[in-house]
């Protein structure tokens, strides 16, 4: 049966509020309540609880288990080959997952090394060894000067964003991701189509449809036409074009498990929250949610508009 919960909390960690029963909420005990439990609703409910540690976090999942797109699968029974059927690799560049690392004492496995071939649905366009010193060689041969444009812009889109690590630790917080992305200096990015924005800085219509397609499609299943400009540059970022990659021995829901097992919170797995809206009362909204169906849904970046 579905239900109505009222609470003074937190919708993907933002929203605070109380959960469970219609009594008056203590300012001084805070009921939070996460939406999601991917990477993004674990750190919230991480930071939630050692900001408040009196407060009582419940995180509602619609899937089965926990970790969103990371999910880890051990095929051929023990003692088989551990893949990551989701996020595959973790990206130096993320301060946080690197102190998780640490925290949690997990063991890095460096991606084995190897060939990247792009194939344009026809053919391999493209191949050669990523360990060779003739790779950018090649790459410029095919693909012109894009390839040293891109990685120009995608060192200044990941220093703006990487900047949000010294205002945090200075106590900086914002009001909406709006505020936020302003002040980093990203919020043009987040509102252009990144196949426009990177032709408006001359970089080649094959580069971006072999190569920053290829990689955006293999982390989000979208391409430069559907993605804004700030998603499609730190997937690429994600595929080691800036910073170095990495697989995690025991596979990468490993990390977002122990994140959201650190946390204490409560979790709700096979319940789908289908509203939340505010009530008449200051600061109090109520969410709706029911047990979920079979299967799981899959999250991705929204398109640009």
């Amino acid at each position: 049966a579905g239900g109505d919960i009222p609470i003074l909390a937190a919708v993907v960690g933002t929203v605070l509020g109380a959960l469970g029963g219609r009594a008056e909420v203590e300012p001084s005990a805070p009921r939070v309540a996460i939406i999601g439990s991917g990477i993004s609703g674990a750190s919230a409910a991480y930071f939630l609880a050692r900001a408040r540690p009196d407060a009582r976090l419940v995180v509602f999942e619609r899937a089965m288990e926990t970790g969103g797109r990371m999910r880890s699968r051990m095929w051929g029974g023990e003692g088989g080959l551990l893949i990551d059927e989701g996020a595959t690799t973790i990206s130096s560049l993320n301060a946080y997952l690197e102190h998780w690392i640490s925290e949690f004492n997990l063991t890095k496995a460096t991606p084995p090394a190897g060939d990247l071939a792009i194939y344009d649905g026809t053919r391999v366009a493209f191949r050669a060894d990523m360990g060779s010193a003739f790779f950018g060689v090649r790459a410029l041969w095919r693909y012109g000067l894009s390839p040293l444009k891109l990685r120009s812009v995608l060192k200044a889109t990941v220093a703006n964003l990487t900047a949000v690590y010294t205002l945090q630790d200075k106590g900086a917080f914002w009001a909406s991701p709006e505020a936020m992305l302003r002040q980093l200096g990203l919020w043009e990015t987040a509102h252009a189509r990144a196949r426009d924005y990177l032709a408006g800085l001359g970089i080649d219509a094959r580069f971006v449809r072999e190569f920053v397609d290829g990689a955006s499609r293999d982390n989000y299943m979208q391409s430069a036409d559907e993605l804004n400009a700030f998603v499609d540059l730190v997937s690429l970022a994600g595929a080691a074009l800036e910073g170095e990659v990495f697989r995690l021995a025991r596979g990468t829901q490993d990390l977002g498990a122990r994140v959201l097992r650190a946390s204490g919170a409560e979790v709700r797995l096979r319940t789908v929250v289908r509203r939340v809206a505010k009530e008449a009362r200051a600061g109090r909204l109520v969410v709706t949610h029911e047990p979920a169906a079979d299967g799981a849904a899959g999250a991705a970046p929204p398109p640009a508009a």
